[in-house]
């Protein structure tokens, strides 16, 4: 007996520590497993609320893309009242610059015209001179030719214009009437102004300056300052045919300055004033 009941406490000790400690583990497990996993649940439950957006329906993301929509057409509407604004700068620059080349233009050809009725009259007494009844001398016949040995040219100053024309600026002038009145002057009437010129210089260079060189001895006249250097000058070879070529190439070259001051540099001076008048009211210049 004592021996069976050693054994059954030793079975019983030994089944006891077994069971003891497979529960202590159990509850353990159970404990420390069930923790960590309420732990993930609340961490996922957390993470997915923060990928929620705060409104969910259909308006809210109508009012955002409203708002994107109106914050961009905006800023369109901001950089294109930007660009008309330059647009406009520029126009009011380049016409208070085209202004200033139309002026200087204006005071040269009142100046030409001035100059060109001056000698238009020397031309008229020239003519009378070599058709009177007395004959003129030399003095007088080289006095009243110094005068009317001019030469003219046209001091126009197209930068402006030219500038615009190649860079594409004529656009910034919005005014059709008026673009169309500045091509007109500077591509019709400086050109017409120029060709006229241009025909009396050739005639001028292949008449007059040679019969000037051939008859008339240069140590008796300065052609600079219009004067002569001495009483007696000289008329080389002269004879009736010398007088009545040396008339005919003068009053020539006369009557071709009366066709570009009538038919050229005033009709292009009535357009330039024009102008003039139109760019300071367009622009409400001064």
């Amino acid at each position: 007996m004592p021996g069976d009941t050693g054994e059954k406490n030793l079975n019983i000790a030994g089944n006891t520590l077994p069971e003891t400690n497979s529960d202590k583990s159990n509850s353990i497990n159970t404990g420390e497993t069930g923790k960590p996993n309420q732990e993930t649940n609340s961490m996922e439950v957390h993470g997915h609320d923060l990928h929620k957006a705060p409104g969910h329906g259909l308006k809210h993301y109508l009012f955002e893309f409203l708002m994107l929509f109106v914050a961009v057409f905006c800023g369109f509407l901001a950089e294109n009242q930007r660009e008309h604004m330059m647009e406009q700068r520029r126009e009011k620059e380049y016409a208070k610059h085209l202004l200033g080349d139309l002026r200087a233009d204006s005071l040269f050809f009142a100046k030409r015209a001035e100059k060109m009725n001056q000698v238009l009259e020397e031309h008229h007494e020239f003519y009378k001179l070599m058709t009177g009844v007395s004959k003129a001398s030399n003095k007088d016949i080289l006095c009243q030719l110094l005068p009317i040995f001019y030469i003219y040219d046209l001091q126009t100053t197209p930068a402006t214009y030219n500038q615009m024309k190649t860079s594409g600026s004529l656009r910034y002038i919005q005014d059709e009437t008026l673009v169309n009145l500045i091509q007109k002057y500077y591509e019709v009437r400086l050109p017409r102004a120029n060709l006229g010129i241009e025909v009396t210089r050739e005639f001028f260079n292949n008449f007059m300056q040679p019969f000037l060189q051939k008859h008339f001895r240069v140590q008796d006249y300065d052609i600079v300052s219009v004067t002569i250097k001495t009483d007696n000058p000289v008329f080389l070879d002269r004879n009736e045919q010398s007088n009545q070529e040396l008339l005919n190439m003068f009053e020539t070259y006369g009557r071709q300055t009366k066709v570009v001051q009538d038919r050229i540099i005033v009709p292009t001076m009535t357009i330039l004033n024009d102008l003039i008048r139109s760019l300071k009211k367009e622009y409400h210049l001064k």
